[in-house]
């Protein structure tokens, strides 16, 4: 198990606190293997590639590795996957490969591109798995807030093939476990306004022009294919967002667990839209333990 002692004095001389949140950037730890800016869509844009952690000597290992999916935040109008890079240095010492994806922000793409996007970097895994001595059958996924947004859309969406678009439609885009830190879940609310007032709105995760607001907005959230053979999800909100509301993780959590999903949620008392407190034994130690539970 991981040294969570160890992991705080650490990122205290990295950064890595203020790097969760304000985006500054570390340096990954001299004993990963760092792949940086692959593609996962032949001929794509150049958000449309990820960064790959392994551990050294992966080539040689007898097993493959369980794997984990980050998918970076920023109201899915800025971030990068170099934001990221505490957690390889976290997880890959632990026994994983840890994938940092990018994906089309909306200057570029509306929603479902991201989704899309998602779902296409885990296809490519699945494809390479090989030769990057990936576990196909044990993929995690972890997201904070717009990347909350994502992967928790990856996890309700087990099953479905509505969002699989492009290359490796023969390998599955399923994950096999869900991270959600503090993303929302339910645009109902947004979905019930006026069409006109949503096009002259900044909400724009959604086409303004999409002749069906309040479906499109309703197909946006993770809540809508809330079942029980989705992906086993751990949630991570603090209960004084100032940005997401606390209570979409609260609704979230009570619907997988009526659905027979297995789900836990972790309140972190005091907690804004990120920082510090996510980075404490408390949140890091059950997050670790969900993703043995299901990956390992």
């Amino acid at each position: 198990m991981i040294s969570y002692k160890k992991l705080i004095v650490v990122s205290l001389f990295l950064g890595l606190f203020s790097s969760f949140v304000w985006g500054q950037k570390v340096d990954p730890d001299p004993d990963l293997v760092v792949l940086k800016n692959v593609p996962y869509v032949t001929g794509g844009e150049y958000r449309q590639q990820l960064d790959l952690y392994l551990p050294k000597g992966y080539e040689k290992a007898e097993k493959p590795y369980p794997t984990i999916l980050v998918v970076h935040g920023g109201s899915w109008t800025k971030g990068s996957k170099e934001e990221y890079v505490f957690l390889a240095n976290w997880l890959v010492p632990e026994g994983y490969i840890v994938a940092i994806t990018n994906y089309r922000l909306l200057d570029v793409a509306y929603f479902p591109a991201q989704l899309q996007d998602c779902k296409s970097a885990v296809r490519w895994l699945r494809a390479n798995a090989e030769k990057y001595k990936i576990d196909k059958k044990h993929i995690g996924t972890w997201g904070a807030s717009a990347g909350a947004h994502l992967v928790a859309l990856m996890g309700s969406t087990a099953g479905m093939k509505e969002f699989d678009t492009g290359e490796y439609l023969d390998q599955s885009s399923d994950i096999q476990v869900v991270c959600d830190l503090f993303g929302p879940t339910d645009f109902s609310a947004i979905a019930s306004l006026n069409p006109e007032t949503l096009r002259a709105s900044r909400k724009r995760l959604i086409d303004p022009e999409h002749p069906n607001q309040k479906d499109a907005w309703m197909k946006a959230s993770p809540m809508t294919y809330v079942k029980k053979d989705m992906a086993p999800t751990i949630i991570v909100h603090g209960d004084d967002d100032e940005l997401v509301p606390y209570k979409q993780s609260v609704i979230y959590d009570k619907a997988l667990k009526e659905a027979g999903v297995d789900c836990q949620f972790i309140t972190v008392k005091g907690g804004k839209h990120g920082g510090p407190d996510y980075m404490q034994p408390q949140v890091l130690k059950p997050i670790e333990a969900f993703f043995a539970k299901y990956l390992k």
